[in-house]
């Protein structure tokens, strides 16, 4: 681990508040104080307001311009946004030469489940008629990652072809089960804690019969001809076993699926490229998108 990476992990474990049902935080007052990260200075940042796609178009000159990828942000689906993310999207698109479309997306606790799986199914479509499914990657974390998933499940079951591949960093995946590392790596994740589950069971899914829906909960899904998958995760994470149990439920149905386990990092350390062993583990999915890409010419 980088030093600034440990000093990052130290800052951010020192804020690390437990859920408390009964005193819920103040979502809106944390999500007004959410830094808006700047894009490098070579990418043009466009908003998209309204239509299908809402969010954000990031691109830069001499980029491909059919070739995409479509980014959902993480924030345990009550916050983040894709002003927030703009360093990592900024970064894909000024060193790996693809553009990149940040979807916004409705949040939790106002509105919860199905709201936000709904805008990123409509972002995904409208992406779509405009790219063709074979010219996107769609990419996300944690939350975001959950998204992904959930975006491809509703579009397999609309019979909308499902795009070139996907990207997950750290997927929460599954609200029902206890597993292994969420009891293991509690004190190792700076991040998620164990009222984790129960905060996105209480803002989020709301009725206990989401919590096998597989649009809310994508483990339980049906992957027959998912687009191939790369899965990045930290073992000392809580989720570190979401990422193992769905890249075992992908290979299962015959998905061609990646993943790639790093050491003592920081949840979904992936999206902040200011650290070294984040550039490096984003170059590791780069290639990964470029090796389907090709074979989709």
């Amino acid at each position: 681990m980088s030093l600034l990476h440990f000093i990052a992990c130290k800052i951010v474990n020192k804020g690390k508040v437990e859920f408390d049902k009964n005193c819920p935080p103040d979502y809106v007052g944390r999500r007004n104080k959410e830094i808006q990260s700047s894009a490098p200075r070579k990418v043009k940042v466009e908003k998209i307001p309204s239509g299908g796609f809402v969010g954000e178009y990031l691109s830069k000159e001499g980029n491909s311009m059919d070739k995409v990828w479509m980014y959902i942000h993480g924030g345990g689906f009550v916050g983040g946004s894709p002003a927030a993310r703009r360093a990592f999207t900024g970064y894909v698109v000024n060193k790996f030469g693809y553009n990149v479309y940040s979807v916004e997306y409705r949040l939790a606790p106002e509105y919860p489940f199905p709201c936000g799986a709904e805008d990123c199914l409509k972002a995904y479509k409208t992406l779509v008629k405009k790219h063709g499914a074979k010219n996107i990657c769609v990419i996300g974390e944690s939350a975001g990652g959950n998204l992904v998933l959930s975006t491809l499940l509703q579009a397999k079951t609309q019979r909308v072809e499902l795009p070139a591949c996907i990207v997950l960093f750290s997927p929460t995946v599954q609200y029902t089960e206890i597993l292994q590392s969420y009891k293991r790596n509690v004190k190792t994740d700076c991040i998620l804690g164990n009222t984790f589950l129960e905060e996105v069971k209480s803002t989020y899914l709301i009725n206990t019969d989401n919590e096998r829906n597989p649009f809310a909960a994508p483990l339980f899904g049906d992957f027959t001809g998912f687009s191939p998958a790369f899965i990045g995760v930290s073992d000392s994470e809580y989720l570190y076993d979401d990422s193992v149990e769905l890249n075992k439920r992908l290979q299962k149905f015959g998905v061609k699926s990646e993943l790639m386990v790093y050491h003592k990092k920081m949840h979904a350390f992936q999206v902040i490229p200011s650290f070294p062993e984040s550039r490096k583990a984003l170059m590791q999915a780069k290639n990964f998108v470029d090796g389907v890409m090709r074979s989709e010419k």
